[in-house]
């Protein structure tokens, strides 16, 4: 999610915003706040790092850790941290995926059996390529 650091109405969205996400999603998926226009902070930022920051916590937007907020300053003019926030997303999205596999497939009848029939058809050695499309 990504909002304007100078200007103090986009960030008031965040939380209509946020509320679409989770109900779109479940509030399952992994997510991040990006503070755009970082390039512009010096001189006209309207939204302190501490009050996003603050406002990722209340949510349970975490980073790494539970005491580090999933928080991002980037400047899509200038490149800056845009890189470091999509690998974050893109770890967070491989970890759920994983995790959501595990929960759903767990013993070999859980879920919707797509662990039980790969083990079956490999003979229970993990298979190089995914089994299915969505896998």
């Amino acid at each position: 999610m990504v909002f304007d650091l100078t200007s103090q109405e986009s960030f008031s969205h965040m939380k209509s915003w946020m509320d679409e996400f989770t109900r779109q999603t479940g509030g399952t998926r992994p997510c991040v706040l990006i503070g755009n226009k970082a390039d512009l902070a010096d001189t006209r930022r309207q939204i302190t790092s501490k009050t996003a920051k603050s406002w990722c916590q209340e949510e349970g937007l975490h980073g790494n850790t539970v005491d580090d907020a999933a928080y991002f300053e980037c400047s899509a003019k200038d490149s800056i941290m845009v890189d470091d926030a999509f690998h974050h997303v893109a770890a967070e999205a491989l970890k759920f995926k994983k995790s959501k596999l595990l929960i759903e497939n767990s013993g070999d009848q859980g879920g919707d059996g797509k662990v039980a029939d790969v083990k079956q058809r490999s003979g229970g050695k993990r298979l190089k390529e995914p089994a299915c499309a969505s896998c």
